[in-house]
């Protein structure tokens, strides 16, 4: 049974937009962190330059609320501080070659290399810099699709394995319907074709051979890299066929998945019978679910961004059940709970959030988007 019972949405301050649009946002990797201050990078898209910038983010210590809004520009070390915000600064920011949007960022699990996205195809390796303020030292770029019937492809998504060093391998997609896998090097391995007659729009590993795509077509792909075509596909045929835009694997249990549709549901699906996978959902948001992320030190909590410019946190009571009761778990349920919660609007934008990042210890959000003001809550 799922609950989507109303809640009073916590208002968001906001302060100085910055100048471009927020494609993505990432928190890095915890071995990047300096003297307590967290470190997240951002992205940006529909403008001339695109370019990705790196962040320092210290919540103040005299905070008296859980809720902030840390506004910034694009200039340098811009910081806005007062007694219930933090302290955000720029710590560099690095145009990519390409004057195409940037669409998916991704840190290495030891924090030494990020891979981007663009519309245009391409990937782009970058080496990070921990010892001058975390600047960006492009190492390769590589077109990784690039046809599609009469135009080109633009590379709509990525995913790096959890294997750490130079053993981690890249999986995209995009609107030319292929997977392709490379190394962190930028070299193309394998790539399977015709997964799907749509664009696919997101890819997450699920097992170190296996990733998930999902499609504007609605359907939800299983992919071995080792073979030329899905393993499995399947889609909710309950109802309406819808395009799922935003993917979460759940970092312990890969039999559970979340997507999140055009019309702003988040369904849970569990897997353990792939012949005929369960799903569940429930609807908080008004438009298009951008971005989904799965608490790893919160098992039971998916968070959303979506269009409607709302940021929502889903109580899953299937991954809590699982992690008590284990494979006998018969129940599965996905909603609000409680005092648990959460839902975030600004009174001021109305613009939409385009992506989100759960702290991999804190449980912290970063969030941003169309408007470009960077948005956090701390637990």
């Amino acid at each position: 049974m799922l609950s989507s019972d109303a809640i009073q949405p916590r208002i968001l301050r906001s302060g100085p937009l910055t100048i471009q649009k927020v494609s993505q946002v990432r928190w890095a990797p915890a071995t990047l962190e300096r003297m307590g201050r967290s470190v997240f990078a951002t992205a940006t898209f529909d403008c001339s330059s695109p370019c990705i910038s790196m962040w320092s983010f210290d919540p103040l210590s005299n905070s008296d609320t859980n809720d902030a809004i840390a506004s910034v520009t694009s200039n340098s070390n811009v910081s806005v501080s007062t007694s219930n915000e933090a302290t955000i600064h720029q710590l560099s920011s690095t145009d990519i070659s390409s004057r195409s949007g940037i669409t998916g960022i991704e840190f290495t699990q030891n924090g030494s290399m990020l891979v981007t996205s663009t519309e245009d195809g391409y990937l782009h390796i970058f080496r990070i810099d921990s010892r001058d303020e975390f600047k960006l030292i492009p190492m390769s770029e590589t077109q990784a699709h690039t046809r599609h019937a009469s135009y080109l492809a633009g590379c709509t998504a990525l995913d790096i394995s959890r294997s750490g060093g130079d053993h981690c391998q890249i999986a995209s997609v995009g609107s030319d319907g292929q997977v392709v896998f490379s190394t962190i090097d930028g070299r193309i391995q394998h790539t399977i074709a015709k997964v799907d007659s749509q664009t696919l729009t997101n890819v997450q590993w699920r097992t170190p051979f296996q990733v998930v795509t999902t499609s504007l077509s609605g359907r939800i792909c299983l992919i071995d890299q080792r073979a030329d075509k899905p393993a499995l596909v399947f889609a909710d045929h309950g109802a309406v066929l819808q395009s799922h835009h935003s993917l979460a694997v759940h970092p312990t249990q890969s039999e559970m998945l979340v997507t999140g549709t055009e019309s702003g549901i988040v369904q849970l699906w569990d897997l353990r019978n792939v012949s005929s996978p369960e799903s569940s959902d429930t609807k908080n948001h008004k438009s298009i679910v951008w971005d989904l992320q799965i608490s790893s030190n919160d098992i039971g909590k998916v968070w959303s961004c979506s269009e409607d410019g709302s940021i929502c946190a889903w109580t899953s009571m299937a991954s809590r059940d699982l992690a008590q009761k284990g494979i006998g778990h018969t129940g599965f349920a996905i909603g609000f709970s409680g005092e648990e919660s959460v839902k975030y609007r600004s009174n001021t934008i109305r613009l939409g959030l385009n992506s989100l990042s759960v702290h991999s210890q804190t449980g912290a959000i970063v969030s941003a988007g169309d408007a470009g003001n960077i948005v956090y809550w701390s637990p």
